[in-house]
């Protein structure tokens, strides 16, 4: 009897197993080569594309400025304004004081008196100093006896102003004279100066202030 054989396409319908294995095996080796490389670069060229962006001047912050056109004032460095701004009343007067130079007779008995007043002030501000005096004691009570006649912080009506003299915005120094009857009561209780200029005057400051005296 003769020997039974295997069919030839009995070993070729083994293969497609193995072919199917080989190609699972090879989409499994592709899946996992395919993965995206950017995914594991996307936290380092995240943080630098922060680190620039941190490191760049912000808008508006005090970096150089780009080149300005001849005869214009770069915005990051303004110019210094003047002392003696441009509408800008005057810095009141300071450091001022106030000295008998003479002492003269006078008619009925009196005293003629000439005081010298100097003061300090930024130079260029005013263009001049005016001198007043105060005709009454504004501050005369008995609660107020023995304190000045004016203080600091007063304000000063109109009405109660003398004009006693002007000097120029650079003088530092004016003098100015009155007659102190035989009475002995002085003619003001207080003498004050500001400055002034266009733009407007400064407030007062007190060159000499008598006492209250209630029952003189």
């Amino acid at each position: 009897m003769p020997r039974s054989s295997r069919p030839v396409g009995t070993r070729v319908t083994s293969l497609p197993p193995l072919v199917a294995l080989l190609a699972v095996l090879a989409l499994l080796a592709a899946a996992c080569s395919a993965q995206p490389v950017s995914e594991v670069g996307t936290g380092p060229d995240t943080a630098a594309t922060s680190a620039t962006a941190s490191a760049s001047p912000a808008v508006g912050t005090e970096s150089a400025p780009p080149s300005a056109p001849p005869g214009t004032a770069s915005p990051a460095t303004p110019r210094a304004s003047s002392s003696a701004g441009a509408g800008t009343p005057p810095d009141k007067p300071t450091g001022t004081t106030f000295a008998i130079l003479s002492e003269q007779p006078a008619d009925g008995g009196g005293v003629r008196q000439t005081h010298r007043i100097t003061w300090d002030a930024p130079d260029g501000q005013a263009a001049s100093f005016v001198v007043f005096g105060v005709k009454a004691c504004l501050r005369s009570s008995a609660a107020n006896n023995g304190t000045p006649c004016v203080i600091k912080g007063m304000r000063i009506p109109k009405n109660a102003l003398v004009k006693l003299a002007e000097a120029p915005g650079t003088d530092r120094s004016v003098d100015v004279a009155w007659v102190v009857p035989k009475s002995g009561k002085e003619p003001y209780a207080a003498v004050l100066i500001r400055a002034t200029n266009p733009a407007g005057d400064s407030i007062f400051a007190i060159v000499h202030s008598e006492e209250v005296c209630t029952g003189c």
